[in-house]
C-alpha cells in the first residue's frame, strides 16, 4: 500500500465536494427559471437521485471490487458524469434532460463513498486522520456557496432567463 499525502487526499475531498456544491442546490432553480420546466417536472428530475441512491452503490461497489480499482472508478465516474452533466446543459426537452439526469446521478451517486474507500486505503493511521481530511470536503461545499453567492447573486440578477 502506497501511502499518499494527506495534502493530496484533502484536495480530492475538497474538489469532489466542491462539484456537488456546484450542482446539487441550484438544479432545480435551473430547471425552473432557465429552462422553463414546471414543478412537477423539476421534482421528477430531481427525485431521479433517489432511484440513482438505490442502484449506484450496489453496482460501484461491485466494479471497484472486481474490475477497477476505486481510484481509477472514482476518476472515471467524475469524467462521465461531467459529460452526462454537460449533456444536461446542452438539452432542453424534458425525457432527455430526465434521462441524462438519471445518468448522471448513478455516476455520481457512489463516488462519496468511493472517496472515503480510497482515503482510508492510503492512510497510514487511520484513526484521528480521517475526519481533518474530510473536512475539507465541508470546506469545498462551503466555498463554492460563497463564491457562488459573491459572483452570481451579489446584483441580484439570479439566473438569466432565456
Amino acid at each position: 500500500m502506497q501511502s499518499v499525502p494527506r495534502a493530496r487526499l484533502s484536495f480530492m475531498m475538497f474538489l469532489h465536494f466542491f462539484v456537488l456544491g456546484c450542482t446539487n442546490p441550484i438544479m432545480s432553480v435551473y430547471l425552473r427559471q432557465y429552462l422553463g420546466f414546471s414543478g412537477l417536472q423539476a421534482g421528477l428530475i430531481l427525485a431521479t437521485g433517489s432511484v440513482a441512491a438505490l442502484a449506484g452503490p450496489f453496482m460501484g461497489s461491485f466494479v471497484a471490487d472486481r474490475l477497477l480499482s476505486a481510484e481509477r472508478l472514482f476518476a472515471l465516474n467524475h469524467l462521465l458524469g461531467g459529460l452526462l452533466l454537460l449533456g444536461v446543459y446542452l438539452s432542453r426537452d424534458f425525457l432527455a434532460v430526465l434521462l441524462l439526469g438519471l445518468f448522471w446521478m448513478f455516476f455520481i451517486g457512489p463516488c462519496t463513498s468511493l472517496a472515503n474507500a480510497v482515503t482510508f486505503h492510503h492512510l497510514p493511521h487511520k484513526s484521528g486522520q480521517f475526519g481533518i481530511i474530510r473536512v475539507w470536503g465541508t470546506i469545498g461545499w462551503i466555498a463554492v456557496g460563497w463564491l457562488f453567492s459573491f459572483l452570481w447573486l451579489r446584483d441580484g440578477a439570479g439566473l438569466p432567463v432565456p
